[in-house]
């Protein structure tokens, strides 16, 4: 009864860490996020994909569907240039990438982890340069982060093998390298490795 008790209050703190975290991070990106169209941080593709996006047309390949859906609605924001639309998509998706991150380390680690110690880890990977420089542009690198964040979360858990398939499956339409985590999941799954493939297939 004690450990069921321990377990609800934790999911309670982890249910609370997700907000807070991404909070503090984006409230980090939006204090140094582009204002406008850059080439910053090697955004080169940053006018074709915003582009695209809005003309709902497809960008280089792979196409990018995902970033292009989803852009396409941050696009109707009433807030600055079109352009900052899109850099502050890219630091909403890394702020979420975050949370989600916080999250699946609770879960994944149980009782031997503080949930302040979680985003503590998660903030840490959010502000790590490579990913702080992908929050404050247009680049589907934030957005594949938080695909990616989403399959950790779902995989740790352990009792959703199609949701975290079907995760990793929207991960690669926003970046095809997010296929090197199929291996480990396949073989973390067990005897549920079908549906993992089935999720990321989506069937």
């Amino acid at each position: 009864m004690a450990a069921r008790a321990v377990s609800i209050r934790q999911r309670g703190q982890a249910i609370g860490l997700a907000p807070a975290t991404a909070l503090v991070a984006l409230a980090v990106y939006w204090l140094t996020i582009a204002p406008d169209l850059s080439w910053a941080n090697a955004a080169t593709d940053g006018g074709e994909l915003i582009t695209a996006s809005v003309t709902l047309g497809i960008p280089h390949p792979p196409g990018y569907p995902t970033y292009v859906l989803l852009g396409k609605l941050f696009s109707f924001l009433p807030i600055g240039p079109v352009a900052f639309r899109y850099n502050l998509f890219s630091a909403i998706c890394a702020a979420g990438a975050a949370a989600l991150l916080a999250v699946a380390i609770v879960r994944f680690w149980g009782q031997r982890v503080r949930p302040l110690t979680a985003a503590s880890s998660a903030l840490a990977f959010a502000f790590l340069p490579l990913v702080w420089s992908q929050a404050l542009i247009a680049e589907v690198y934030a957005l594949n982060l938080l695909l990616l964040a989403a399959f950790l979360l779902a995989w740790s858990g352990g009792t959703r093998p199609f949701l975290a398939g079907a995760c990793l499956g929207l991960a690669l339409t926003a970046h095809l390298t997010s296929l090197l985590m199929l291996p480990a999941a396949l073989l973390g799954s067990g005897h549920q490795r079908g549906r993992v493939a089935g999720g990321v297939v989506g069937r």
